[in-house]
Protein backbone atom coordinates (compact mmCIF):
# COMPACT_ATOMS: atom_id res chain seq x y z
CA UNK A 1 0.00 0.00 0.00
CA UNK A 2 1.05 3.35 -0.77
CA UNK A 3 0.27 6.30 1.36
CA UNK A 4 -0.20 10.08 0.52
CA UNK A 5 3.27 12.43 1.17
CA UNK A 6 0.72 13.82 4.77
CA UNK A 7 0.12 9.95 5.65
CA UNK A 8 3.40 9.01 4.68
CA UNK A 9 5.11 11.59 7.20
CA UNK A 10 2.50 10.09 10.02
CA UNK A 11 2.97 6.72 9.21
CA UNK A 12 6.96 7.00 9.09
CA UNK A 13 7.29 9.09 12.56
CA UNK A 14 5.15 7.05 14.32
CA UNK A 15 6.91 3.82 13.00
CA UNK A 16 9.47 3.69 15.71
CA UNK A 17 6.69 3.18 18.45
CA UNK A 18 6.44 -0.60 19.93
CA UNK A 19 2.67 -0.48 20.63
CA UNK A 20 0.72 2.29 18.10
CA UNK A 21 -3.31 2.96 17.92
CA UNK A 22 -4.37 5.46 15.31
CA UNK A 23 -7.52 7.27 16.83
CA UNK A 24 -9.57 8.36 14.61
CA UNK A 25 -8.36 6.07 11.61
CA UNK A 26 -11.03 6.28 9.07
CA UNK A 27 -10.44 4.35 5.99
CA UNK A 28 -7.32 2.78 8.11
CA UNK A 29 -4.92 3.28 5.94
CA UNK A 30 -1.87 3.89 8.37
CA UNK A 31 -2.53 0.89 10.84
CA UNK A 32 -2.35 -0.87 7.20
CA UNK A 33 0.93 0.95 6.38
CA UNK A 34 2.58 -0.10 9.52
CA UNK A 35 1.50 -3.63 9.63
CA UNK A 36 3.14 -4.21 6.36
CA UNK A 37 6.73 -2.57 7.09
CA UNK A 38 7.61 -3.56 10.98
CA UNK A 39 7.48 -7.11 12.56
CA UNK A 40 6.66 -5.72 16.26
CA UNK A 41 3.92 -4.95 18.46
CA UNK A 42 0.42 -3.98 18.48
CA UNK A 43 -1.59 -2.33 15.75
CA UNK A 44 -4.69 -0.32 16.52
CA UNK A 45 -7.55 1.26 14.57
CA UNK A 46 -10.10 3.18 16.63
CA UNK A 47 -12.67 5.60 15.61
CA UNK A 48 -15.48 7.00 16.96
CA UNK A 49 -17.84 6.69 14.02
CA UNK A 50 -19.01 2.82 13.37
CA UNK A 51 -18.89 3.97 9.12
CA UNK A 52 -15.33 5.01 9.74
CA UNK A 53 -14.16 2.21 11.55
CA UNK A 54 -16.27 -0.72 9.30
CA UNK A 55 -14.15 0.84 6.43
CA UNK A 56 -11.02 0.82 7.99
CA UNK A 57 -11.84 -3.15 8.37
CA UNK A 58 -12.51 -3.02 4.79
CA UNK A 59 -9.15 -2.04 4.00
CA UNK A 60 -7.54 -4.67 6.22
CA UNK A 61 -9.34 -7.30 4.76
CA UNK A 62 -8.53 -6.34 1.16
CA UNK A 63 -4.53 -6.70 2.26
CA UNK A 64 -5.41 -10.03 4.51
CA UNK A 65 -4.67 -8.18 7.70
CA UNK A 66 -8.19 -7.93 9.66
CA UNK A 67 -7.08 -10.46 11.96
CA UNK A 68 -3.57 -8.18 12.76
CA UNK A 69 -5.35 -5.28 13.75
CA UNK A 70 -7.11 -4.17 16.36
CA UNK A 71 -10.38 -2.02 15.68
CA UNK A 72 -11.62 -0.72 19.04
CA UNK A 73 -15.06 2.14 18.59
CA UNK A 74 -13.99 4.05 21.27
CA UNK A 75 -13.70 8.49 21.63
CA UNK A 76 -10.87 9.36 21.53
CA UNK A 77 -8.53 7.37 23.70
CA UNK A 78 -11.58 6.21 26.33
CA UNK A 79 -11.94 2.82 24.86
CA UNK A 80 -7.52 2.41 25.00
CA UNK A 81 -5.95 0.75 26.94
CA UNK A 82 -2.65 1.72 28.57
CA UNK A 83 -0.44 -1.13 26.62
CA UNK A 84 -0.10 1.59 23.66
CA UNK A 85 3.15 3.63 24.00
CA UNK A 86 2.16 5.63 20.51
CA UNK A 87 -0.91 7.25 19.83
CA UNK A 88 -1.57 8.80 16.12
CA UNK A 89 -4.09 11.69 16.19
CA UNK A 90 -3.60 12.89 12.34
CA UNK A 91 -6.70 14.84 10.32
CA UNK A 92 -8.52 16.53 13.06
CA UNK A 93 -7.93 20.34 14.01
CA UNK A 94 -5.92 21.60 16.78
CA UNK A 95 -9.06 22.26 19.26
CA UNK A 96 -10.12 18.50 18.31
CA UNK A 97 -6.93 17.10 19.18
CA UNK A 98 -6.28 19.08 22.26
CA UNK A 99 -9.83 17.79 23.55
CA UNK A 100 -8.91 14.42 22.84
CA UNK A 101 -5.41 14.53 24.73
CA UNK A 102 -6.80 16.32 27.53
CA UNK A 103 -9.83 13.96 28.31
CA UNK A 104 -7.29 10.84 28.15
CA UNK A 105 -8.51 8.47 30.95
CA UNK A 106 -4.56 7.34 31.44
CA UNK A 107 -1.03 9.12 31.98
CA UNK A 108 0.32 10.28 28.85
CA UNK A 109 3.81 10.68 30.47
CA UNK A 110 4.86 7.89 29.26
CA UNK A 111 3.45 8.10 25.76
CA UNK A 112 4.77 9.26 22.16
CA UNK A 113 2.39 11.36 20.16
CA UNK A 114 2.37 11.32 16.90
CA UNK A 115 -0.01 14.71 15.46
CA UNK A 116 -1.03 16.48 11.98
CA UNK A 117 -3.26 19.15 12.92
CA UNK A 118 -5.31 20.54 9.92
CA UNK A 119 -5.99 23.70 11.69
CA UNK A 120 -5.34 25.80 15.02
CA UNK A 121 -1.35 24.12 14.91
CA UNK A 122 -0.46 27.16 16.80
CA UNK A 123 -3.06 26.91 19.92
CA UNK A 124 -2.46 23.00 20.11
CA UNK A 125 1.81 23.82 20.59
CA UNK A 126 0.89 26.14 23.20
CA UNK A 127 -1.32 23.65 24.95
CA UNK A 128 1.33 21.03 24.56
CA UNK A 129 4.17 23.06 26.07
CA UNK A 130 1.82 24.94 28.83
CA UNK A 131 0.94 20.61 29.40
CA UNK A 132 4.61 19.41 30.26
CA UNK A 133 5.28 18.16 26.50
CA UNK A 134 7.79 18.53 23.72
CA UNK A 135 8.23 18.39 20.51
CA UNK A 136 11.04 15.62 19.64
CA UNK A 137 10.30 15.84 15.40
CA UNK A 138 8.92 18.04 13.21
CA UNK A 139 8.50 17.52 9.70
CA UNK A 140 6.41 19.24 6.64
CA UNK A 141 4.32 17.34 3.91
CA UNK A 142 3.48 18.38 0.88
CA UNK A 143 0.08 16.83 -1.02
CA UNK A 144 -2.05 18.15 -3.66
CA UNK A 145 -0.46 21.83 -3.10
CA UNK A 146 -1.18 22.37 0.83
CA UNK A 147 1.63 21.92 3.36
CA UNK A 148 1.03 20.06 6.28
CA UNK A 149 3.05 20.15 9.89
CA UNK A 150 3.25 16.68 11.19
CA UNK A 151 4.93 16.69 14.84
CA UNK A 152 6.31 13.96 17.19
CA UNK A 153 5.52 14.97 21.39
CA UNK A 154 6.43 13.62 24.35
CA UNK A 155 5.68 14.83 27.74
CA UNK A 156 9.18 16.26 29.63
CA UNK A 157 7.95 17.92 32.77
CA UNK A 158 8.68 20.97 32.06
CA UNK A 159 5.75 23.60 31.37
CA UNK A 160 6.06 26.61 30.04
CA UNK A 161 4.69 29.37 27.74
CA UNK A 162 6.28 29.72 23.87
CA UNK A 163 6.32 32.56 21.85
CA UNK A 164 3.95 33.05 18.82
CA UNK A 165 6.90 32.20 16.24
CA UNK A 166 7.30 28.95 18.51
CA UNK A 167 3.77 28.14 18.44
CA UNK A 168 3.77 28.41 14.47
CA UNK A 169 6.48 26.27 14.54
CA UNK A 170 8.92 28.37 12.88
CA UNK A 171 12.25 27.10 14.48
CA UNK A 172 10.92 23.62 14.51
CA UNK A 173 10.83 23.46 11.07
CA UNK A 174 13.54 25.69 10.39
CA UNK A 175 15.85 23.08 8.76
CA UNK A 176 12.86 20.99 6.63
CA UNK A 177 13.71 20.88 2.95
CA UNK A 178 10.12 22.67 2.74
CA UNK A 179 10.90 25.67 5.07
CA UNK A 180 11.20 28.42 2.79
CA UNK A 181 7.39 27.85 0.77
CA UNK A 182 6.12 27.42 4.39
CA UNK A 183 8.05 30.53 5.46
CA UNK A 184 6.52 32.63 2.67
CA UNK A 185 3.41 30.70 2.96
CA UNK A 186 2.88 32.18 6.57
CA UNK A 187 4.41 35.57 5.91
CA UNK A 188 1.34 35.95 3.66
CA UNK A 189 -0.91 34.83 5.44
CA UNK A 190 0.14 37.45 8.51
CA UNK A 191 0.41 40.29 5.91
CA UNK A 192 -3.06 39.93 5.12
CA UNK A 193 -4.98 39.46 8.10
CA UNK A 194 -2.68 42.75 9.23
CA UNK A 195 -3.96 44.10 6.63
CA UNK A 196 -7.37 43.24 7.05
CA UNK A 197 -7.66 44.82 10.68
CA UNK A 198 -6.08 47.91 9.23
CA UNK A 199 -8.87 48.07 6.93
CA UNK A 200 -11.59 46.91 9.41
CA UNK A 201 -13.54 49.28 11.68
CA UNK A 202 -12.64 49.22 15.72
CA UNK A 203 -9.63 47.74 15.03
CA UNK A 204 -7.93 46.01 17.87
CA UNK A 205 -4.37 47.72 18.02
CA UNK A 206 -3.02 44.93 20.61
CA UNK A 207 -3.71 42.17 17.63
CA UNK A 208 -2.70 44.25 15.30
CA UNK A 209 0.87 44.48 16.92
CA UNK A 210 0.68 41.64 17.97
CA UNK A 211 0.70 39.87 14.23
CA UNK A 212 3.45 42.83 13.30
CA UNK A 213 5.72 41.56 15.88
CA UNK A 214 5.37 37.67 14.82
CA UNK A 215 5.17 38.88 11.01
CA UNK A 216 8.81 40.53 11.56
CA UNK A 217 10.37 37.52 13.42
CA UNK A 218 8.95 34.98 10.45
CA UNK A 219 10.55 37.31 8.03
CA UNK A 220 13.79 37.42 9.78
CA UNK A 221 13.70 33.85 10.23
CA UNK A 222 15.86 32.12 7.39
Amino acid sequence: MELGARLSAVARLAAEGENIADIGTDHGYIPVWLLKNRNKGRIAASDIGEGPLNSAKRTAEREGLEDSIEFILADGLSGLDEGFDTFIIAGMGGDTIIHILDSAPFSLENKRLVLQPQTRTDKLLKWLYASGFTIKNAVLAKEAGRLYTVFEAGYAGERREISDAEANAVYLLKNDPLFSEYRMQLIRKLQASIKGLEMGKGTDGDKTSELKKLLCEVEQCC
